[in-house]
């Protein structure tokens, strides 16, 4: 068995997660004919934002540029319960709730 360079197993690893949340996580602000749309961090199966090692790797997915997150801007208007569960703090900084996807 050959082992994957950690890049090419980022790489999986971003393109498993893009495709469990475009298939079972909670889409918000889409519009059809809009090239990507969001959804919710909190919401897509598997992805245990409270662990440090999953931060660790979605950090490392961002940073390499294979998965895009994005901020709530209209908090009143989401689902509290939800957007709480997709708090995912960067560096105890920046906080993002939603993963951009194309379409």
């Amino acid at each position: 068995m050959t082992s994957l360079e950690p890049n090419a197993a980022l790489r999986i690893l971003s393109e498993s997660i893009a495709r469990d949340a475009a298939e079972y996580g909670t889409r918000w602000g889409y519009w059809p004919g809009c090239s990507q749309y969001k959804v919710f961090l909190g919401s897509v199966p598997g992805l245990d934002l409270a662990d440090p090692e999953t931060a660790d790797l979605l950090r490392q997915m961002l940073k390499a540029g294979l998965l895009t997150f994005a901020r709530a801007d209209l908090v009143a208007a989401m689902p509290g319960e939800l957007l709480a569960r997709s708090e995912w703090v960067l560096d105890h900084i920046t906080q993002f709730h939603f993963l951009v996807l194309p379409e």
